[in-house]
């Protein structure tokens, strides 16, 4: 697979670990497949904050993070720092999806609910098998062409 070396993240100097993000992922994964699967309303709102933490705060406060830090311990990952900005602009992606996730499943529009959790679902397989993070490209094909 050819990647465009001509994309443009959000770049800081904050760092993270990609083994922490592939970790979330994973239970982001999970855990939108049992809440939409179960229609519980609970789990999905759960997540709309699990989102919101790591989207417009630290995510200090979020369950799938401190659940994933406690993961990499135990499983002793070694870290490997990557940029935190592109996986912010992944998170707030990831807020909007799951919010519509929740607002449509109260709404019973349920072919709604399966787009919005497909497209999530992808991503976050994307990010947690292969490390592959959809935020940088949606980042690039949407700023981009407005910065010129």
């Amino acid at each position: 697979m050819k990647i465009n070396s001509n994309l443009s993240c959000p770049i800081s100097t904050k760092k993270t670990d990609e083994n922490i993000v592939r970790t979330v992922a994973l239970f982001v994964f999970i855990f939108t497949m049992l809440g939409v699967f179960l229609n519980s309303v609970l789990i999905i709102s759960l997540l709309v904050l699990d989102f919101a933490s790591r989207a417009f705060f630290s995510g200090t406060a979020s369950p799938l993070k401190i659940l994933a830090k406690v993961i990499s311990k135990w499983f002793k990952f070694n870290k490997k720092p990557v940029d935190v900005a592109p996986k912010r602009f992944a998170a707030i992606l990831g807020f909007v999806f799951i919010s519509l996730i929740l607002i449509f499943t109260l709404l019973h529009e349920n072919i709604l609910v399966n787009s919005f959790t497909v497209m999530l679902l992808a991503c976050a397989l994307l990010e947690s098998a292969f490390g592959f993070c959809l935020g940088c490209f949606i980042y690039t094909y949407a700023v981009l062409p407005f910065k010129k």
